[in-house]
């Protein structure tokens, strides 16, 4: 829009000079005709300079307000189904985009004309050129897919005061266009990445989003151990933590309450399974202390470190074997209580489907647990697929006092018995885990990956404790997508001009 200014300026003043220019190669005259022209001129400048700055300043007011609502826009656009609309909603009517002007017709309100969605920009470009055609294949409309958004205020029209007097136009116009993106960065998440489920639908796009509405209540193997345990050829889930992968620190950070560890959009994938420092750290959230030797207080002190406290509810339908220390399980037996059950597509002990289909029973876990009392509204059998979720039937022990406590023989208490520390809270929840979602196939994942884009950051709840040796299965049940607002203890959004 500058050069729109400049011309507007050059323009005007050539038209100022148009009447005297044969006076100024006229060498012959008295002195008084020179001030007089000089004079002439010195008023044409100041009147253009008037109407210069008055459209200098209605340009400002018209970038300030495209740039207000391009930065309100992109931080609703976080992958969410609903993220468009929310954008949309942000950058055209709330108080923070109520930009003013005050020299062009009709003070008042800085109206936004245009909004354009994109799913990526111009390779190598820290700024982006004033042509806007450069970002037409980028446009989108998926909310899914949409993480930058360019943004156009009106048209304001300004009334010239004085140009008009030496053939300047009677009106001038500003505009003004801005680009703004968003990304995040998630912090005390844990090292854990799988691969979009969405790249198994052939009619999906090449680089397809992750619609966490899809996936909601559905189980996920995020990690087992044997024939096809690797998500891609040489990889099993474990990104690069910045102070390093071995097991020290993947051990802390699957364990921590809230671990060091902060992922971008661009993440490392390193290869390796570290089966068994992975099961003892996740198992801590269960009042399991097997000897996992990464506490601040030395070898087997976890238990009394407040970042490996247990979650409030560690139901898991087993109890130690006979002779085994209630706190270190060094074997399972099934206990009176009932942990979970898997979804129906992937029984305990499969490894194939990866990702479950949402449906399990319910009522058998409620009935079991809590004989005699009538289930909540949703919870149903295995006849009638169940509308409430296992994070929810978790949640419901919890906020109604129900923790399952069974005493006898095989008798399961759900309630924390090893950890020495107190009280128990809820946050973080101990059994939510925050990990990445990214299309393997469309980047080529494969061993060692670096700068794999994140299509989605996503909370998943531990349904049980991770499995003994050999199988060492790890299964979490999809939440939600972690969302500006809602999570701002972990995320972290970036919203940034570029241009």
């Amino acid at each position: 829009m500058l050069h729109k200014v400049g011309n507007f300026f050059a323009h005007a003043l050539q038209a100022a000079q148009a009447p005297f220019g044969g006076l100024w190669r006229d060498q012959q005259g008295a002195a008084l005709i020179y001030v007089t022209v000089m004079l002439g001129a010195m008023f044409g400048f100041a009147a253009l300079a008037i109407d210069f700055g008055r459209l200098a300043t209605t340009h400002t007011q018209a970038r300030a307000a495209a740039e207000a609502a391009a930065l309100a826009a992109a931080s609703q656009l976080d992958g969410t189904p609903d993220a468009i609309t929310r954008a949309t909603n942000a950058a055209m009517n709330t108080p923070l985009v109520q930009n003013q002007q005050d020299l062009a017709q009709s003070p008042g309100n800085i109206a936004i004309s245009s909004l354009r969605f994109l799913n990526g920009l111009p390779t190598g470009t820290p700024s982006l050129p004033e042509n806007r055609s450069v970002l037409d294949p980028y446009v989108t409309t998926d909310p899914l897919e949409a993480r930058f958004v360019e943004v156009g205020t009106q048209t304001l029209t300004q009334s010239n005061m004085f140009a008009q007097a030496i053939s300047g136009g009677a009106t001038s116009t500003a505009d003004a266009t801005a680009v703004a993106g968003f990304t995040q960065v998630v912090c005390q998440t844990v090292p854990l990445a799988i691969c979009n489920p969405a790249e198994a639908d052939a009619t999906a796009p090449a680089d397809p989003p992750f619609n966490a509405n899809d996936w909601k209540g559905h189980q996920i193997l995020m990690k087992f151990n044997g024939s096809g345990s690797g998500w891609a050829p040489g990889n099993f889930g474990l990104v690069d933590a910045y102070e390093g992968q071995g097991t020290p620190s993947v051990a802390h950070n699957l364990a921590a309450s809230r671990p060091s560890l902060c992922i971008s959009s661009l993440i490392g994938l390193r290869p390796g399974q570290a089966t068994n420092p992975v099961r003892t750290a996740i198992n801590t959230r269960f009042d399991m202390y097997e000897n996992p030797g990464f506490g601040s207080n030395g070898a087997g002190a976890p238990k009394n470190d407040p970042q490996y406290r247990p979650a409030r509810n560690v139901t898991k339908g087993q109890v130690s074997s006979s002779g085994g220390s209630a706190c270190t399980y060094p074997t399972y037996t099934p206990g009176t209580a009932m942990a979970l059950p898997h979804d129906s597509n992937i029984p305990p002990g499969s490894t194939s489907p990866r990702f479950g289909n949402g449906t399990w029973d319910c009522l058998s876990y409620w009935n079991t647990n809590h004989p005699g009392i009538t289930a909540p509204i949703g919870c149903s059998g295995a006849s009638t697929p169940a509308t409430m979720t296992r994070y929810q039937i978790y949640r419901n022990e919890i906020d109604n006092s129900m923790i399952p406590n069974n005493t006898g023989a095989g008798g399961e208490n759900g309630n924390p018995t090893c950890s020495s520390v107190t009280p128990l809270t809820d946050t973080p929840d101990r059994r939510i885990m925050v990990f990445a979602v990214i299309n393997c196939n469309y980047n080529s994942v494969g061993g060692n990956s670096d700068n794999v884009p994140v299509k989605a950051f996503v909370k998943g709840f531990l349904t049980e404790p991770t499995g003994e040796s050999p199988s060492f299965d790890t299964y979490l049940e999809v939440v939600d997508v972690v969302k500006p607002g809602a999570d701002d203890g972990i995320l972290h959004d970036i919203v940034q001009l570029y241009r």
